[in-house]
């Protein structure tokens, strides 16, 4: 192993060996099969792997590899191939070389996990944690830093396009070249908002050499009888060999529901109207649709300039979230979903990505321009239930008392046979987001390498509420609110390494970032306001050996400040108008290892990070007891703990997976509670959706038949431990451990064109809490157990 950075692969190469390098597993493989090679070109495609050093012998001992006769050592060596490029700091390294804390999944991988969403591919990644309301409904944080409302702490990028501020839905996870997964603050190449870190999404580019298509089918069904089908197509086409290439994917994938809303249970006297939960509200609530598509042309003029242009749309119907009412589970059985509670009975997306990539090799460096924009129409309707009056209206509704409280014993009764409404909030967000960035990305073997950039963005939002109560007290909380929010983004930013000797090196970073923010509401207020920063990281790293680095990280993360404007009337209790930017030192000890002639990969670090001015999200409400979420700053927490990356070839048919983190993630000082200003939130609370424990194990079994025809086998295991939802809340909104168990059987054709898989998840049948918000009578859980079959075909 060498701690150089690595130079970037030539433009036409790194496209033709993206689909190989890039799409490796964690011990490099390229094979279809999660760390098993069967093609030739698995051992051809890796220059620095071990294996055959010619294209001669790697087709020598690819074909040698399909016969049943094939030694023990022969197939040992394929599987040592241990290549996986990816792309972190803006340049294409190997994995082990690079001294960050990354996991990267390829195509093949989270074809192999059944990956159509990013709660499916989650669990796999040591830090990596959510709160889940269903698809396109995730809370995201990596090593405990909780993603808010506002401001992002997870840089979310599909193909270099920032998309956190663009309230994008969960992308389609086929033809996708890889997903990579930074751990920890990304300020200096990432800007604001990479406060935990960043999720990088790259598809896969157009082939201009070859002609190519494939496609995939699943079908599975779940424990509720709930079908679930899933289409996906790919063409490649070379319309001028080695110039031009065009590539088109086509996806659609529905979901029938399981739900059942009902109405809630109120048992208001005469003459005011009672609601009774055998009235039906909706069936099946939760059924869902996906479907879009993405077309990407690649233009190379000359062997040292090359464009991509890249579009795509994904359409999103999506019903209520995987919700239940635990109220009504022992009368009715579960999944049935109180109106009045937290039932979301409709989430649309129209989203569409335009992103242009063009590349120039210079005898020194390469010149990269990204311009791009994300369009999103959200549109979220949610059925609220609200009891009046509340005890908190009893002296404002009535003042013949003026400062003297309801006595309790009448003050129960009021309350008890008030009124019961329904509120339906229909929240419409419209999203434009322009992105362009230049890079100028050092290539050679000097000791000597950077990267430098600009970066502007703008961000238009508009977002519009009609909110109306129905029921017997229809009118009393109409309102209609708008929001007019603009942001724009400045940034210059490098970073830049150094070999002091062969094993000696260090790392320099720093990102100059400003944000002007406009925000105008339906009360005619204007609010304007500027943030910047410099977000600077050192590095220090040691190649104790080829196969074994340590690595030290400072760095500092950043996001802007912003404004909270009143949704409801009137205001929730204990809203700020505004809240400030907060601040995260972050402190790291890693290593990328492999063992046992590279039989073996064990990445680890040790962290602790600093959070100064925190941003929590906060659901507020108002006296008539309607929320909104809102953002404040909570003043000091930490992040600290480890996470493991081990994955072990046994032998030549078995692989074993082991992967997990431990995180302390906590107040560390006492912080206001709007909801409840006397008791207050005291330090030590754990911060939100932040489990103790979190690991993935898996193991995986090849096999081979005489026919050349190849069988795998895998199980997984997945476990969190217990979180909390709501920071204001903590016992009302504690969510229990998370176990879930996977199996897989897939099936391939000798020529490795073909596959057919079962699969299970959910084996054994767990009610895992994604969410818990018993507050609102409403807890959120992962799909029941599911069956399926799953069919591929691509020529080769």
């Amino acid at each position: 192993m060498t701690t150089n950075w690595q130079p970037l692969i030539p433009v036409k190469a790194a496209r033709t060996l993206g689909s190989t390098l890039v799409l490796a597993s964690a011990l490099g493989l390229s094979a279809p099969v999660t760390g098993f090679a069967q093609e030739a070109e698995a051992a051809a495609s890796t220059a620095t792997a071990a294996g055959p050093a010619t294209a001669e012998e790697a087709a020598a001992a690819g074909e040698d590899s399909l016969t049943p006769a094939v030694s023990g050592g022969a197939m040992a060596k394929r599987l040592r191939i241990d290549e996986v490029v990816v792309t972190a700091r803006k340049r294409s390294e190997n994995l082990q070389d690079v001294p960050l804390s990354i996991k990267a999944l390829s195509g093949d991988e989270l074809k192999e996990i059944g990956a159509k969403t990013f709660t499916e591919y989650a669990d796999e990644i040591p830090s990596l944690n959510f709160a889940s309301t269903g698809e396109g409904g995730n809370r995201i944080n990596i090593r405990g830093l909780q993603a808010p409302q506002g401001v992002g702490v997870v840089a979310y990028l599909i193909d270099d396009i920032p998309q956190q501020d663009a309230g994008s839905p969960d992308t389609e996870l086929f033809d996708i070249e890889n997903v990579q997964v930074l751990r920890g603050p990304q300020g200096t190449l990432y800007g604001a908002g990479a406060v935990g870190g960043a999720i990088i999404i790259r598809t896969s580019a157009p082939d201009p050499e070859a002609f190519d298509w494939a496609v995939r089918s699943s079908v599975s069904i779940n424990e509720e009888s709930a079908l679930t089908t899933d289409n996906n197509v790919m063409v490649n086409i070379p319309i001028m060999r080695d110039v031009i290439g065009f590539r088109a994917v086509g996806f659609h994938r529905k979901s029938d529901g399981w739900i059942t809303v009902r109405e809630p249970d109120e048992t208001n006297p005469p003459p005011l109207n009672s609601y009774n939960s055998e009235n039906v509200v909706a069936q099946d609530a939760n059924a869902k649709e996906v479907y879009g598509f993405r077309l990407a042309l690649s233009f190379d003029p000359l062997d040292n300039l090359s464009f991509v242009a890249r579009y795509s749309k994904q359409n999103s119907d999506l019903g209520a979230g995987r919700s239940e009412s635990p109220s009504l589970t022992g009368k009715w059985g579960d999944w049935t979903m109180s109106e009045g509670g937290l039932a979301l009975t409709k989430l649309e997306n129209e989203y569409e990505l335009g992103t242009l990539h063009a590349s120039w090799d210079l005898p020194f460096a390469v010149v990269e321009s990204i311009t791009g924009f994300a369009n999103n129409t959200l549109l979220t309707d949610t059925d609220i239930g609200v009891s009046l009056p509340t005890d908190a209206m009893l002296t404002t509704f009535l003042p013949i008392v003026g400062a003297v409280s309801v006595p309790d014993p009448l003050a129960d009764i009021i309350v008890e046979n008030g009124v019961y409404e329904i509120v339906d909030a229909a929240i419409l967000n419209e999203y434009k987001v322009f992105n362009q960035e230049f890079r100028l990305i050092s290539t050679g073997d000097g000791p000597f390498q950077y990267t430098l950039g600009l970066f502007y963005q703008t961000t238009d939002r508009v977002a519009t509420a009609p909110i109306r109560g129905r029921g017997n007290f229809a009118g009393a909380a109409d309102s209609d609110v708008f929001i007019f929010e603009d942001r724009e983004r400045r940034a210059v930013f490098g970073e830049a390494s150094y070999n002091f000797t062969e094993k000696f090196s260090a790392v320099l970073g720093m990102r100059y970032f400003e944000e002007d923010v406009s925000v105008l509401d339906s009360e005619g207020q204007n609010k304007e306001g500027n943030f910047d920063s410099l977000s600077p990281k050192f590095g220090l790293n040691y190649a104790v050996t080829e196969d074994i680095l340590l690595y030290t990280v400072y760095a500092e993360g950043f996001r802007s400040g912003g404004f909270n404007t009143p949704l409801t009337d009137p205001p929730v209790n204990g809203i700020q108008e505004s809240y400030d930017s907060d601040l995260l030192t972050s402190y790291e000890i890693g290593m990328n290892s492999q063992w046992f002639d590279q039989r073996l990969t064990f990445n680890a670090a040790i962290f602790y990070a600093a959070w100064e001015d925190l941003q929590m999200d906060l659901l507020l409400e108002n006296d008539l007891g309607r929320t909104q979420n809102t953002v404040a700053n909570f003043g000091e927490a930490h992040s600290a703990g480890f996470e493991w990356d081990l994955i072990a070839l046994l032998s030549e048919a078995w692989l074993f997976k082991f992967s997990g983190s431990f995180l302390e993630a906590e107040l560390d000082e006492d912080a206001p509670n709007p909801q409840n200003p006397d008791e207050g939130i005291p330090a030590g609370t754990r911060l939100e959706n932040v489990p103790d424990w979190a690991f993935n194990v898996g193991v995986t079994h090849n096999y081979f038949f005489a026919n050349n025809m190849n069988l795998t086998s895998n199980v997984s295991f997945n476990y969190s431990s217990e979180t909390i939802g709501c920071i204001l809340d903590p016992e009302g909104c504690a969510a229990a451990p998370r176990k879930t168990l996977n199996a897989r059987v897939t099936l391939r054709g000798a020529d490795a064109n073909w596959d057919v898989a079962l699969f299970a998840n959910n084996i054994t049948d767990e009610a895992n809490e994604t969410f818990n918000f018993t507050t609102y009578d409403t807890v959120f859980r992962d799909e029941p157990r599911t069956f399926g079959i799953r069919m591929s075909y691509k020529p080769i």
